[in-house]
């Protein structure tokens, strides 16, 4: 068990470094290229939309057939493809509609992968392993995010995507070599019609099959993670743009400040994880919600790059908070039949909630200029702090 989930927190860790560099570099590319903060924003934002309308459906198709490490190694295999190609695009609108292609086929890598080590882990190490989940992922992307800064200063763009394809193809043999007992047993034996009714059931739930999620007041917060990151991807869609054009940083200084955010990251998330087990799974969201306000207020009023420095510890910790005390309370109160299937709408609204920022973001930036859209956007985490404080239940006893 503890190999499986050796090899699955590395595999998430290469993923993550093919996920971040793109995320990070396009928008400047793309700015580059001559297009306006509203099309600038569509990158991430069509990203976003691509992978929340699949990763309920992934998670679903995960559940249904049981084989885990499939979807791990094509969310690899399809990443390398689509990154190659955009290494060779020079027009904006293209770049858009790689990125949606893009989203397609990450969208399949994280609902299985919080399925594996919810189930792997006991649950008293639930938070344990899913902090170093988070830890690898944010070490990931900080080495996506330097490098991405790192080689767009002195190399081109073009060749970090390059570089970040021929890492998801290791990344995709390795998954298929070292992971396990990752798959659970399945009895049935499914044929197309049979899947299709499946996806039916799961993706038009009626209220006897969604009543867990209602139950369990998983829809307050699957609901407060949407507008958490409207408000947050709203803000990093244009965040690199924002440190360059208006705070006055290079290339080099735009990855090395988005990175260190995940460096810090990748610290807090052992401990996090295990203040999680300790003082339970609510505090820890509130916490992440408000710190996550403080930090774009703070952003808004910064009058020069080097002052982002600091802000990036509390952004860390806030971050680390959310994540560990949300896929906690997610997998403390889903069935496990049903695990990847609650993950992936926790994913859902992740993504979700960054599709609609990052065009919500561009087209108020276009209008009102970059520091007062993050003023207006750190109204929605202190929203989201209220509605928790007031509905979610502790599950942690």
């Amino acid at each position: 068990m503890k190999r499986d989930l050796s090899a699955v927190i590395i595999t998430n860790l290469m993923f993550s470094f093919v996920y971040f560099l793109p995320l990070v570099v396009l928008p400047l590319y793309v700015k580059r290229l001559g297009a306006s903060l509203w099309l600038t924003g569509l990158v991430i934002s069509f990203y976003y939309l691509t992978t929340t309308l699949f990763s309920i459906f992934w998670g679903v198709l995960s559940d249904i057939f049981g084989k885990r490490k499939i979807f791990l190694f094509s969310s690899l295999t399809g990443s390398a493809s689509v990154l190659f190609i955009t290494s060779l695009v020079k027009i904006p609108l293209l770049v858009v509609l790689l990125m949606g292609a893009f989203g397609l086929v990450t969208s399949a890598f994280r609902p299985p992968t919080l399925a594996i080590v919810g189930t792997l882990a006991s649950t008293k190490d639930r938070g344990k392993f899913f902090g170093i989940l988070s830890g690898s992922t944010s070490l990931g992307n900080a080495i996506g995010s330097f490098s991405g800064g790192l080689i767009a200063q002195y190399i081109s763009i073009q060749m970090g995507l390059i570089i970040a394809a021929i890492l998801a193809a290791i990344g995709a043999i390795f998954s298929l070599v070292f992971l396990r007992n990752t798959d659970k047993e399945i009895d049935t034996h499914f044929t197309m019609r049979s899947v299709w009714s499946e996806l039916k059931k799961k993706l038009i739930p009626t209220s006897v099959q969604g009543s867990y999620v209602k139950k369990t007041k998983l829809h307050v917060l699957f609901g407060v993670t949407f507008i958490r990151y409207v408000s947050f991807w709203g803000i990093w869609t244009l965040f690199a743009v924002f440190l360059s054009t208006i705070l006055g940083a290079s290339d080099f200084w735009v990855g090395f400040l988005i990175g260190i955010n995940f460096i810090w990251i990748a610290i807090f998330s052992g401990p996090v994880g295990k203040l999680c087990d300790k003082i339970g799974r609510k505090p820890m969201i509130l916490m992440g919600l408000a710190g996550t306000a403080m930090v774009e207020i703070f952003y808004a009023l910064s009058p020069h790059y080097l002052w982002i420095l600091p802000v990036q510890i509390l952004l860390a910790y806030s971050y680390s908070s959310l994540e560990n005390g949300s896929n906690s309370y997610v997998t403390d109160v889903s069935p496990e039949a049903q695990r990847a299937e609650a993950m992936g709408l926790l994913t859902t609204c992740i993504f979700g909630g960054g599709a609609l920022g990052g065009f919500l973001g561009g087209m108020i930036a276009q209008y009102v200029g970059l520091p007062t859209m993050f003023l207006l956007m750190s109204c929605l985490p202190i929203l989201g702090f209220i509605i928790i404080f007031i509905k979610l239940k502790e599950t942690l006893i």
